[in-house]
């Protein structure tokens, strides 16, 4: 419940989009991606997000959906969606250009970031462990040296799980603030 109360507030905050179906469309988004983020962070489990293409997906089909919501509620006799108001006609094409690299930019920048702090991560724990590993098989009899490995791997696990939760949030709000630009336009 504090999970969805959260998203509300920030689709409250940041966006005029009151309608349910686009609340629904972020909060489901979000929980994808925490639950892809925890389930990675089990044994032996695989996080949809630690794959460049998965994350690129998700977040160029949360861009499509966005411009496509500002079609449909504002048409496009509205004014062009690739074009500021006002712009002088001898720069149309290079506007257009601007805005065709803006657009992918975002999509691009929405699916490495999170495909990075999530891999990041990961790999951390996987040397970690890998460095336990190797401990052992030197067949060290100091207690610092087998306690304290261990306690670092908990306490990097523990900054996981909170990084697994948070990157949702952090996805949801910049695809808001995205989201503003396009109804900005």
């Amino acid at each position: 419940i504090l999970y969805i109360k959260a998203f509300n507030g920030l689709l409250d905050g940041e966006t005029a989009r009151k309608d349910s179906g686009a609340r629904l469309f972020f909060i489901g988004i979000a929980t994808f991606i925490v639950a892809s983020n925890v389930v990675g962070l089990l044994p032996w489990g695989f996080t949809t997000t630690s794959a460049l293409a998965s994350t690129l997906f998700v977040s160029l089909y949360l861009q499509v959906y966005l411009k496509a919501s500002h079609v449909w509620s504002n048409g496009l006799t509205h004014g062009s969606m690739l074009l500021p108001s006002g712009t002088p006609d001898f720069i149309l094409p290079f506007m257009i250009l601007i805005e065709l690299v803006s657009f992918a930019a975002r999509f691009i920048s929405l699916g490495v970031r999170l495909f990075a702090n999530i891999m990041a991560g990961h790999t951390l724990l996987h040397i970690l462990v890998s460095v336990i590993v190797a401990f052992f098989s030197f067949h060290v009899n100091n207690w610092i040296f087998l306690f304290l490995p261990w306690a670092v791997v908990f306490l990097i696990s523990i900054l996981e799980t909170v990084i697994a939760l948070m990157q949702g949030y952090v996805f949801i709000v910049l695809s808001v603030l995205y989201s503003g630009d396009i109804e900005g336009h």
